[in-house]
């Protein structure tokens, strides 16, 4: 609850809690998720190395326990940080195996999460269709399980797929992952709709819609500090400096 609110501090001081009352109970399997748990929090911060080893430590775990649900939420994670570190290969190879392991475990949601990171991966790559495919899969499935907060993340990266080629369903795309972040109450994913809409409105002139969305947008991103958000924060502040 405290990650999907943006309480990344409280997050971590609830998951190392967590584990270290796992590690003296001698429950590994429990210790690999508070450190899969943590280590997708540490993302959030921008402590991509942080993030890394809790994740290798889960996956150590999870191949020493022979339990493949948790070996393929850890590598799905690792994947994400590989995106984000420059190796598209690397995150592909392993959202790859995670997905593969996921279907073996029967976990739908596991499935719908991977595919939506390989949506991102095939956007980045040029792959429209294919990024098309993997999404629309994805929201169905998270839609269907009940997963909303699943469901605007990966919306709001099918918003960015299509801003370039129709700036009209982006919007709606966009729009749908701001309601949807609106009302689970997460502002990291509310923060990435209303840029996406502040960009695209920016694009066709509208510089009133743009600031708009764009400056509460700003407020979110340099609140929560995301490491990974510091690039779009700066194309805010440039974007907002021109409309003055």
């Amino acid at each position: 609850v405290h990650t999907v609110h943006g309480d990344y501090d409280q997050a971590v001081a609830r998951h190392t809690a967590a584990l270290a009352i796992y590690e003296q109970l001698a429950d590994r399997a429990h210790q690999g998720y508070a450190l899969n748990e943590l280590g997708a929090v540490r993302r959030l911060q921008g402590d991509l190395d942080a993030a890394a080893a809790a994740h290798l430590r889960a996956m150590d775990l999870y191949v020493e326990l022979g339990e493949r649900f948790g070996q393929a939420n850890s590598l799905r994670h690792l994947g994400t940080l590989r995106r984000l570190s420059g190796d598209p290969d690397g995150a592909l190879a392993a959202q790859t195996e995670a997905l593969d392991l996921y279907r073996a475990s029967g976990s739908r949601g596991g499935e719908a999460a991977s595919l939506g990171e390989i949506g991102v991966l095939r956007a980045n790559a040029g792959d429209a269709p294919g990024a098309e495919a993997a999404f629309t899969q994805a929201v169905a499935w998270l839609r269907d399980l009940g997963d909303r907060w699943g469901q605007a993340e990966v919306t709001n990266h099918w918003g960015t797929l299509l801003a370039a080629t129709d700036p009209e369903t982006a919007t709606a795309r966009f729009v749908e992952a701001l309601t949807i972040a609106k009302d689970i109450g997460c502002p990291l994913e509310q923060a990435r709709a209303q840029a996406g809409i502040g960009q695209l409105a920016l694009a066709t002139g509208d510089r009133q819609a743009a600031a708009e969305a764009l400056r509460p947008a700003l407020v979110i991103f340099q609140r929560l500090g995301a490491a990974e958000t510091t690039a779009t924060v700066q194309r805010l502040a440039a974007c907002i400096e021109e409309d003055h």
